[in-house]
């Protein structure tokens, strides 16, 4: 199955990710073809962002896009699919926990089909279609996942021109990311200059906006891991980062 995006709804969805360096997103529709996904319009809903999170419930911008689907008269529509989006500005396209978790959760709202896509200033994304309370066979076989779609422009010149653009312009600095060379100290060691995985520079992140600063963040994710980390942050558990105790130090 590929993912065909309208040209006008392709430039728009990219000047919406690029025109801001924190994370953005919206809802969008799309419409089943044959064997294919029609992606016809992507807009913003009420939310608010930062470095590491979209949040539309507590702004209304969930209800904002039903009603704009309600206006627009799409709903009733047998081939309707919404469409869910949001950017990670300069990182990475990946899908986290929270992701996951919202996904799942529009099982219960009565949504039977949703495209969900993550991009990146560099151009970088992933799609995947999630279907709802899927029934074969007498066998209720809930949620059924296609990852890894292929976004196809339905104006292939733009396409083109678009990613010709990026490679003569574009360059990645690993060194100066936030995946870069970053440095702790663990008890009893010298300097350990080592290279964090991606899905441990955003645990970082996420511990750092929370106030943690960069050696306890590295600390904490030394001692209970990327998991750890997102439970603390999803539960909202998480410590202050002033009742941890120095490293090396005892009870």
């Amino acid at each position: 199955m590929n993912v065909l995006i309208e040209p006008n709804t392709e430039r728009r969805l990219w000047a919406l990710i690029r025109a801001v360096q924190t994370e953005i997103g919206g809802w969008g529709y799309a419409r089943l073809d044959g064997g294919d996904l029609i992606w016809e319009k992507v807009f913003l809903v009420p939310q608010e962002v930062s470095h590491s999170e979209v949040d539309f419930e507590g702004t209304g911008g969930d209800v904002a896009a039903v009603e704009r689907a309600i206006s627009d008269g799409v709903l009733d529509d047998p081939a309707f699919v919404w469409v869910s989006w949001h950017s990670h500005h300069s990182m990475k396209p990946f899908w986290s926990k929270t992701d996951n978790a919202r996904i799942a959760a529009m099982a219960e709202t009565g949504i039977t089909r949703l495209l969900s896509f993550v991009g990146c200033h560099d151009g970088n994304h992933s799609l995947r279609l999630d279907v709802f309370n899927v029934q074969a066979h007498d066998i209720n076989l809930g949620q059924v996942l296609f990852e890894d779609l292929e976004l196809v422009s339905a104006d292939a010149e733009f396409t083109e021109s678009i990613g010709h653009e990026i490679a003569a312009n574009v360059r990645e600095v690993k060194a100066q990311s936030l995946c870069g060379t970053l440095t702790s100290m663990p008890a009893g060691q010298t300097d350990d200059e080592r290279t964090l995985s991606f899905a441990e520079a955003f645990a970082l992140k996420e511990l750092m906006d929370h106030g943690f600063t960069h050696a306890q963040a590295i600390l904490t994710i030394d001692e209970i891991g990327v998991g750890g980390v997102d439970g603390l942050i999803d539960s909202g558990d998480l410590f202050r980062p002033q009742e941890m105790l120095p490293l090396g130090g005892t009870d």
